[in-house]
């Protein structure tokens, strides 16, 4: 309902007001994930490599419910033609579907800590990561036969990282550790490391291509205005929200909203990555680190 207010300084303002209520405005979401990992590493016989292989499958599936205005609202244009019972307008959403989406991502990836020396450690390995969704959007020919591309095509890149650290202990202190093994500490530990990191998309970027298929069987409302909006009878919707109109006084019921906007991924689409490096040096009385990052 717009209200038209004017104040005592002259000037005047136009607000728009809610009352009542609407039951069916919850939002309804469920998820679930699963995670597998595996490790397996492997010593060598003078203890200097330790080669680790590491696996791992995550799944994460998603269910969206959002009614919406199921109930249906009116709208007037001033406090007069709500007394009237004479509304402006009246909307009701008429059917939501429902949003499921699942993903599934994988990684699997080698290295090796190489012991150069007792103050020289090296890591060194790749990582392969990849992914794809488990349900795919409806397919709409009319999108194929007008920009000859399928709808329903969702690509699944790998991405494939290295990534390369060291760890250098930098002579002894005159101090010894009490107890412990009373071992001098080093004067300085001098590491970094750089590598390729793959970003967890996880089908986050797949829900608008699953939603928008330019498909009919989408949101589905009425919106009347004018000579087509129904006359409010609150006692009748009180006693039974079935009574609350399902079509425009002329008859009208339903149409589809929005506008369909059919979306598809590039088949060349490819998984985010970023290069991050990090050296670190801390002494015995003070430290230092530096990280850097592209994309």
């Amino acid at each position: 309902m717009r209200v038209h207010s004017l104040f005592d300084d002259g000037s005047s303002s136009v607000r728009s007001l809610a009352f009542g209520g609407n039951a069916s405005l919850e939002t309804r979401s469920r998820s679930a994930s699963a995670t597998l990992a595996n490790t397996l590493s492997w010593f060598d016989d003078d203890n200097k490599h330790r080669i680790k292989l590491a696996s791992e499958l995550h799944y994460r599936g998603d269910s969206r419910e959002q009614p919406g205005n199921r109930l249906g609202s009116f709208s007037f244009n001033s406090l007069a033609d709500v007394e009237a019972g004479q509304p402006a307008g009246f909307s009701r959403t008429l059917t939501t579907p429902r949003r499921s989406s699942g993903y599934l991502s994988g990684s699997l990836s080698l290295g090796d800590s190489y012991r150069r020396s007792a103050d020289l450690q090296i890591q060194y390995g790749l990582r392969l990561d990849a992914g794809r969704p488990t349900v795919r959007p409806a397919y709409n020919p009319a999108v194929e036969a007008a920009f000859g591309r399928r709808n329903d095509h969702v690509p699944t890149p790998l991405a494939l990282s290295p990534r390369l650290g060291f760890s250098w202990t930098v002579g002894r202190t005159r101090e010894v550790e009490a107890f412990a093994g009373a071992a001098r500490r080093p004067r300085a530990v001098v590491s970094g490391g750089i590598g390729v990191f793959s970003n967890d998309g996880r089908g986050a970027q797949v829900g608008q291509v699953l939603e928008q298929t330019g498909l009919p069987g989408g949101v589905q409302q009425i919106v009347c205005v004018g000579a087509a909006t129904p006359v409010p009878r609150w006692a009748d919707y009180l006693a039974d929200p079935a009574a609350v109109p399902e079509r425009c006084a002329d008859g009208r019921r339903g149409r589809s909203s929005p506008t369909p906007r059919p979306t598809s991924r590039s088949s060349r689409a490819t998984i985010g990555r970023s290069a991050r490096c990090a050296p670190t040096w801390a002494g015995a009385a003070a430290s230092w680190t530096a990280a850097s990052s592209s994309t």
